[in-house]
């Protein structure tokens, strides 16, 4: 079971959400998540929610409060725009000649994102095997990324880096997945 202890929330909206660069037409979509808890002072049994009904967290969670899944944001250059309706169109921005970049790179970039994600998420269980399988499964993760990084790389420079598949079964075995994240 994850645990925080001197936990702290803001009531402000970050920008920028992530430090790092996207190409176009790429957007930066954000959708928290809140982790769920057994800890009596999250009242609602979601980390960050002190009490039944938290105004700031029901206008940035999505209906029914709590459900823990945050709206989306829309990480613009220079601001973070909350996306409070979801039936509202995300409209891309316009690219073209040397900020336009070809698909390839577009598939590329989802797999950088993954591994800065993987890097920088921090697994903690009260069971000292969950959190080495985790690391095992987060290692043969960053693994692959590296792997499909090196592909998507290779179709700009013309080298064949052969099939790229996952040699270990555990990446595709939902049911051996017990922990908490």
């Amino acid at each position: 079971m994850m645990h925080a202890s001197d936990f702290s929330i803001t009531r402000k909206i970050k920008h920028p959400l992530i430090r790092k660069q996207i190409i176009k037409p790429s957007v930066h979509l954000y959708q928290p998540i809140m982790a769920k808890s057994e800890d009596k002072r999250f009242q609602s049994g979601f980390v960050g929610d002190y009490s039944i009904f938290d105004s700031y967290l029901a206008k940035h969670t999505i209906s029914p409060h709590p459900s823990g899944k945050g709206i989306l944001f829309f990480q613009h250059l220079d601001r973070v725009e909350p996306i409070y309706d979801t039936n509202q169109p995300i409209e891309f921005q316009n690219c073209t000649g040397i900020h336009s970049k070809p698909m390839y790179r577009l598939v590329q970039q989802v797999y950088e994102f993954q591994k800065l994600i993987y890097k920088e998420s921090k697994f903690v269980a009260k069971n000292r095997a969950l959190e080495l399988d985790h690391a095992k499964r987060t290692k043969l993760l960053l693994k692959l990324n590296d792997n499909l990084i090196t592909h998507y790389y290779a179709m700009n420079t013309g080298v064949n880096t052969g099939t790229i598949t996952p040699k270990n079964t555990y990446l595709n075995n939902p049911t051996t997945d017990t922990g908490k994240h």
